[in-house]
């Protein structure tokens, strides 16, 4: 009699009370972790997110249209993931299931979601640039590997297509600003330098790039604020028409055709030319053309 009490598992059961849009409401759970893995009878796995008093939120890993009414059970385990060498090139589901068809994956390690980040005096500095493959960010706001990115702006003003390019170009994103003004005046990527700001990623520039653009900022940041008043007056000493000039080359050589980044090492000479006045009397309709050139 003794020997037959020593397997048995108590599993603490609970009841799916309502689903919506993904979230489960769960009663009967009262012992269960944020973050823990568990099961409905359906074989649909979740997470548990929302501790409350009377339920718990869980956000389901898979299709919630018939899970309601469904005993739920603890797993016990806290949300891990695969992790290493065997991730590459393989699709994965949310909790890093293989769904490409390669069967499962090769010798790897779990780690868990959700951990506690290092503080700051562990982490290492900045110090490798990440080029977007963009003019206008990585001479301009650039990016450092290991940043956090935030891309704001308006609606269509090229916030995704800017993520995707930088994508792209890896196969070869502080804080960046578009602005709706500049994207309908044709200046694409239209990324407003006085919004965005790269507390880190210029220390990751590489020193030729940061060598060419060093004054490019200051000239677009005085060309708009002339170009703004010129419009009310038609004589211009010839200072500030060369302002107007030089400015006006410096904001046609940032854009670029979506899908098409440009190589750090010819970004270098195209800003090059345009910064030390070799574009000057090159008509703006030509500067595109121009830096297709090859070198």
């Amino acid at each position: 009699m003794t020997k037959f009490y020593t397997n048995f598992q108590v599993d603490e059961i609970g009841r799916a009370v309502s689903v919506g849009d993904g979230i489960a409401r769960v009663y009967g759970l009262n012992e269960i972790q944020a973050g823990e893995i568990v099961e409905f009878a359906s074989g649909v796995k979740g997470i548990a997110l929302n501790l409350e008093n009377e339920n718990v939120g869980i956000v389901v890993f898979g299709s919630d249209t018939a899970i309601k009414g469904d005993l739920v059970k603890r797993t016990g385990s806290i949300v891990d993931v695969p992790a290493g060498k065997a991730m590459l090139g393989r699709v994965v589901d949310a909790l890093g299931v293989p769904i490409d068809g390669k069967g499962a994956l090769s010798d790897h390690e779990r780690r868990r979601l959700e951990v506690k980040a290092l503080g700051i005096i562990e982490r290492k500095f900045v110090h490798e640039p990440m080029q977007t493959g963009l003019k206008a960010v990585d001479s301009l706001v650039p990016i450092g590997r290991g940043q956090r990115e935030l891309i704001i702006g308006d609606r269509q003003t090229g916030k995704t297509a800017i993520a995707i390019d930088t994508i792209l170009n890896q196969k070869q994103m502080n804080s960046r600003g578009t602005n709706e003004m500049l994207f309908y005046h044709g200046i694409r990527q239209a990324i407003n330098v006085g919004l965005s700001v790269s507390r880190v990623g210029s220390a990751a520039q590489l020193k030729a790039m940061k060598q060419v653009c060093g004054s490019s900022k200051l000239e677009l940041a005085q060309y708009r604020e002339v170009a703004a008043f010129a419009q009310f007056g038609s004589d211009l000493d010839a200072a500030t028409q060369a302002l107007l000039n030089r400015g006006a080359r410096l904001t046609e050589v940032p854009k670029q055709p979506q899908y098409e980044p440009l190589p750090i090492e010819k970004q270098i000479v195209v800003i090059y030319a345009a910064v030390n006045g070799f574009c000057d009397r090159m008509p703006l309709d030509r500067i595109s053309q121009y830096e297709k050139a090859p070198c």
